[in-house]
Protein backbone atom coordinates (compact mmCIF):
# COMPACT_ATOMS: atom_id res chain seq x y z
CA UNK A 1 0.00 0.00 0.00
CA UNK A 2 2.81 2.72 0.46
CA UNK A 3 3.99 2.34 -2.94
CA UNK A 4 0.88 3.22 -4.08
CA UNK A 5 0.15 6.03 -2.10
CA UNK A 6 3.90 7.25 -2.86
CA UNK A 7 2.48 6.76 -6.35
CA UNK A 8 -0.12 8.48 -5.60
CA UNK A 9 1.49 11.77 -4.75
CA UNK A 10 3.83 11.81 -7.84
CA UNK A 11 1.59 11.18 -10.01
CA UNK A 12 -1.38 13.63 -8.50
CA UNK A 13 1.11 16.27 -9.36
CA UNK A 14 1.87 15.46 -12.73
CA UNK A 15 -1.85 14.66 -13.57
CA UNK A 16 -2.64 17.98 -12.55
CA UNK A 17 -0.03 19.33 -14.46
CA UNK A 18 -0.64 17.47 -17.98
CA UNK A 19 -4.17 18.49 -16.86
CA UNK A 20 -3.40 22.06 -16.93
CA UNK A 21 -1.43 21.60 -20.06
CA UNK A 22 -3.22 18.94 -22.13
CA UNK A 23 -6.98 19.37 -20.88
CA UNK A 24 -8.34 17.38 -18.23
CA UNK A 25 -9.79 14.67 -21.35
CA UNK A 26 -6.45 13.42 -21.85
CA UNK A 27 -5.26 12.09 -17.90
CA UNK A 28 -8.89 10.85 -17.33
CA UNK A 29 -8.85 8.82 -20.56
CA UNK A 30 -5.00 7.50 -19.38
CA UNK A 31 -6.81 7.15 -16.17
CA UNK A 32 -9.38 5.13 -17.67
CA UNK A 33 -6.80 2.92 -19.43
CA UNK A 34 -4.62 2.40 -16.76
CA UNK A 35 -7.30 1.69 -14.62
CA UNK A 36 -10.02 -0.83 -16.66
CA UNK A 37 -6.19 -2.20 -17.75
CA UNK A 38 -5.28 -2.91 -13.76
CA UNK A 39 -7.99 -4.19 -12.52
CA UNK A 40 -8.63 -6.87 -15.89
CA UNK A 41 -4.89 -7.61 -15.03
CA UNK A 42 -5.73 -8.22 -11.38
CA UNK A 43 -8.79 -10.24 -12.04
CA UNK A 44 -6.35 -12.78 -14.53
CA UNK A 45 -3.79 -12.83 -12.06
CA UNK A 46 -5.62 -13.76 -8.60
CA UNK A 47 -4.33 -16.81 -7.18
CA UNK A 48 -0.50 -16.44 -8.63
CA UNK A 49 2.15 -14.62 -6.66
CA UNK A 50 1.06 -11.35 -4.58
CA UNK A 51 4.09 -10.03 -5.68
CA UNK A 52 1.84 -9.76 -9.79
CA UNK A 53 -0.51 -8.35 -7.82
CA UNK A 54 0.63 -5.52 -5.79
CA UNK A 55 2.56 -4.62 -9.29
CA UNK A 56 -0.86 -4.35 -11.03
CA UNK A 57 -1.67 -2.78 -8.15
CA UNK A 58 0.22 -0.28 -8.67
CA UNK A 59 -1.62 0.75 -11.58
CA UNK A 60 -4.98 0.64 -10.32
CA UNK A 61 -3.48 3.68 -7.80
CA UNK A 62 -2.03 5.60 -10.66
CA UNK A 63 -5.51 5.32 -12.52
CA UNK A 64 -7.59 5.92 -9.62
CA UNK A 65 -5.00 9.68 -8.77
CA UNK A 66 -5.19 10.70 -12.62
CA UNK A 67 -9.17 10.14 -12.73
CA UNK A 68 -9.65 11.95 -9.42
CA UNK A 69 -6.86 14.83 -9.93
CA UNK A 70 -9.07 15.56 -13.28
CA UNK A 71 -12.49 15.32 -12.21
CA UNK A 72 -11.70 17.99 -9.13
CA UNK A 73 -10.16 20.11 -12.09
CA UNK A 74 -13.06 19.53 -14.30
CA UNK A 75 -15.67 20.65 -11.16
CA UNK A 76 -13.43 23.42 -10.75
CA UNK A 77 -13.41 24.28 -14.26
CA UNK A 78 -17.23 23.94 -14.98
CA UNK A 79 -18.75 25.83 -11.91
CA UNK A 80 -18.87 29.71 -11.83
CA UNK A 81 -16.66 31.04 -9.48
CA UNK A 82 -19.58 31.57 -6.66
CA UNK A 83 -21.01 27.93 -7.53
CA UNK A 84 -17.03 26.75 -6.85
CA UNK A 85 -17.05 26.42 -3.24
CA UNK A 86 -20.53 24.47 -2.77
CA UNK A 87 -19.55 22.31 -5.25
CA UNK A 88 -16.25 21.17 -4.63
CA UNK A 89 -17.90 20.71 -1.57
CA UNK A 90 -20.48 18.32 -2.97
CA UNK A 91 -18.26 16.60 -4.82
CA UNK A 92 -16.03 15.37 -2.01
CA UNK A 93 -19.54 14.47 -0.15
CA UNK A 94 -20.72 12.42 -2.88
CA UNK A 95 -17.13 10.95 -3.23
CA UNK A 96 -16.64 9.76 0.43
CA UNK A 97 -20.33 8.38 0.59
CA UNK A 98 -20.37 6.77 -2.52
CA UNK A 99 -16.86 5.08 -1.38
CA UNK A 100 -18.95 3.95 1.86
CA UNK A 101 -21.73 2.74 0.46
CA UNK A 102 -19.71 1.07 -2.12
CA UNK A 103 -18.03 -0.72 0.37
CA UNK A 104 -20.86 -2.04 1.86
CA UNK A 105 -22.42 -3.20 -1.43
CA UNK A 106 -19.33 -5.05 -2.29
CA UNK A 107 -19.60 -7.25 0.77
CA UNK A 108 -23.05 -8.08 0.01
CA UNK A 109 -22.14 -9.13 -3.40
CA UNK A 110 -18.90 -11.13 -2.07
CA UNK A 111 -21.33 -12.43 1.22
CA UNK A 112 -24.28 -13.51 -1.14
CA UNK A 113 -22.06 -15.58 -3.74
CA UNK A 114 -24.00 -13.69 -6.93
CA UNK A 115 -20.68 -14.04 -8.59
CA UNK A 116 -19.34 -16.77 -7.96
CA UNK A 117 -19.05 -18.53 -12.17
CA UNK A 118 -16.28 -19.38 -13.37
CA UNK A 119 -15.47 -16.27 -15.96
CA UNK A 120 -12.62 -16.64 -16.89
CA UNK A 121 -10.38 -19.78 -17.08
CA UNK A 122 -7.01 -18.48 -15.43
CA UNK A 123 -8.15 -18.00 -12.13
CA UNK A 124 -7.71 -20.87 -10.61
CA UNK A 125 -8.60 -20.91 -7.05
CA UNK A 126 -12.35 -21.31 -6.56
CA UNK A 127 -12.10 -18.33 -3.40
CA UNK A 128 -10.85 -16.25 -6.18
CA UNK A 129 -13.26 -16.42 -8.27
CA UNK A 130 -15.60 -14.09 -6.87
CA UNK A 131 -13.46 -11.41 -6.43
CA UNK A 132 -11.66 -11.58 -10.08
CA UNK A 133 -15.65 -11.44 -11.34
CA UNK A 134 -16.28 -8.18 -9.40
CA UNK A 135 -12.99 -6.68 -10.48
CA UNK A 136 -14.15 -7.60 -14.40
CA UNK A 137 -17.74 -5.78 -13.31
CA UNK A 138 -15.69 -3.11 -11.89
CA UNK A 139 -13.52 -2.45 -15.64
CA UNK A 140 -16.53 -2.61 -17.28
CA UNK A 141 -18.41 0.00 -14.89
CA UNK A 142 -15.40 2.38 -14.75
CA UNK A 143 -15.21 2.30 -18.84
CA UNK A 144 -19.15 3.06 -18.84
CA UNK A 145 -18.23 6.05 -16.54
CA UNK A 146 -15.66 7.56 -18.82
CA UNK A 147 -18.34 7.00 -21.79
CA UNK A 148 -20.49 9.14 -20.02
CA UNK A 149 -18.30 11.62 -18.67
CA UNK A 150 -17.08 12.07 -22.60
CA UNK A 151 -20.58 11.92 -23.87
CA UNK A 152 -21.59 14.69 -21.30
CA UNK A 153 -18.41 16.98 -21.58
CA UNK A 154 -19.11 16.73 -25.36
CA UNK A 155 -22.70 17.52 -25.29
CA UNK A 156 -21.66 20.61 -23.46
CA UNK A 157 -19.46 22.18 -26.23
Amino acid sequence: MFPGAISGVVFGTLGGNLADKRGNGIVISIGIVSLVASLLLISFLLGFTPWLISTALLLTFVGFTLIQTALVNSVSQTLEVHQTGVGMGLFNLITFISGAVGTALVARVLESHWLDFRLLPLVSEDKAVGYSNLLVVFAVLIALGGFIYFRGFRARR
